[in-house]
């Protein structure tokens, strides 16, 4: 016997309120993050010889609610791992890739189409992981493979006139005709929270306020050079072992009043996989300067630009010994991109193998903040080296992704709870008037 306003003896009342329940705790975050079934596979090849370092899978997912959501992923029950460590996300669908590296792939001798569970995980420790089983589109070989060195999830390419070092945090842009340095977020961030650092001028000064800082429009410019207009740059990239990047340029030092007369100083930038910070957040980079001859000068001076590129930032100052760093700092006051350096320098005459300190002073304007870094030159000293360091903060802003259905739709889940509960009262009152019938 079927019920009047039923449908096969379930109240029609009782499965509507199911249906819109479900859309309700969608809506509210009851299922935070799920798989959507699709991925991607590549093989990352960074040094271009045919043989890839790392197996990329790109998990597609839909977030419901924001938060910080992450990827683990085991080959063959376990065989070959990886983790994509936890990433910041929006409202949407969004790719996280797991990279699986060739030198694990090698060492297991893993062959054919590969069986993939995924586990998505977020930062709460009590919540618990949607997992998902795959089978690679593809079939893969140990021969396809070579072990890769460097920070895991690193990768560099040639993009242009520009060398890309691309972790898992910061994305760091190395122009190759000129010493220009851009830091920001990975993908989706990058043009949102983006500073560019360049080294604008080399001087060689006389202290006239006793401070032996280099004090723009105070002390004496003995000799000088234009970074960007007067140096020929030359970049050799290293890929080998892991990565190591050179940027170096032959400096014309033309004295002050005579541009005739001219003092040779070559200044090198460098960057290896080795001075990734562990977080994969930050990358130190060493300066070399090197003298031809003695300058009659009492100390060198490199002028740096700090820019914020992608607007609506400020520049802020701060100091915790012996670290100091000018910030780059959204309007919700949220750290992003951070310049720091020690004082600490080497200096020497053969080579840089003798401690001693830098000055350095700032200037925070609106957009951009101009930073000197002083090397003193005692006697003799032909060297100079310095270790500062660019990167991001490694909680990542929230990303918005492709909107799947009823994500981030308020007017539209609106509209279904409008409809839902006058199909509820509908149905009551059809329900009630057949029962008088």
């Amino acid at each position: 016997m079927e019920l009047k306003g039923s449908i096969h003896g379930i109240p029609l009342i009782l499965i509507l309120i199911l249906i819109f329940s479900n859309i309700g705790s969608l809506a509210n975050g009851t299922i935070e993050a799920n798989f959507t079934g699709t991925w991607t596979e590549s093989l990352e090849d960074r040094d271009g010889d045919g043989s890839a370092e790392a197996l990329v899978i790109g998990v597609d997912i839909d977030v419901y609610v924001p938060g910080s959501y992450g990827i683990f992923g085991s080959v063959n029950d376990g065989e070959i791992v990886s983790n994509s460590g936890l990433v910041s996300l929006g409202l949407g669908r969004h790719r996280i890739d797991l990279k699986f590296p060739g030198a694990d792939i090698i060492t297991r001798g893993t062959s054919g189409q590969y069986d993939i569970k995924l586990e998505l995980y977020t930062s709460d420790p009590g919540s618990n992981a949607r997992s998902r089983e795959i089978k690679t589109k593809e079939s893969y070989d140990p021969t396809d493979f070579e072990r890769g060195e460097g920070f895991p999830g690193t990768s560099v390419t040639v993009e242009g006139p520009e060398v890309l070092i691309n972790n898992p945090l910061v994305e760091i842009r190395i122009n190759t005709t000129r010493p220009l340095l851009v830091f920001s977020y990975p993908g989706e961030l990058s043009k949102t929270t983006r500073a560019a650092l360049e080294c604008i001028s080399l001087v060689a000064y006389d202290d006239q306020d006793g401070n032996t800082a280099y004090d723009p429009g105070v002390d004496t410019v003995k000799y000088s050079t234009d970074l960007a207009r007067d140096v020929d740059w030359k970049m050799n990239l290293d890929l080998s072992r892991g990565f190591r990047i050179d940027l170096q340029g032959m400096a014309p030092m033309r004295r002050t009043g005579s541009p005739s007369l001219v003092a040779w100083a070559s200044l090198t930038i460098t960057m290896d996989s080795t001075t990734i910070d562990p977080q994969g957040s930050s990358q130190k980079f060493d300066i070399d300067i090197e003298l031809f001859q003695p300058l009659d000068s009492d100390g060198i001076a490199i002028v740096q630009e700090l820019r914020d590129e992608s607007g609506g930032h400020e520049f802020q100052y701060s100091e915790s010994d012996p670290y100091k760093t000018i910030s780059l700092v959204d309007p919700s006051g949220k750290v992003n991109g951070m310049y720091t350096w020690v004082d600490e320098i080497l200096i020497g005459e053969a080579s840089a193998d003798t401690l001693s300190s830098a000055k350095t002073g700032h200037r925070l304007d609106e957009d951009t903040a101009m930073v000197v870094f002083s090397y003193p030159l005692n006697g003799d000293t032909l060297q100079v080296f310095h270790d500062p360091r660019v990167g991001m903060d490694p909680k990542m802003p929230e990303i918005r992704g492709e909107d799947p259905f009823l994500s981030n739709r308020p007017l539209l889940m609106g509209a279904g709870f409008l409809l839902g509960a006058s199909l509820v009262i509908g149905a009551v009152i059809i329900t009630r008037l057949r029962r008088r019938w």
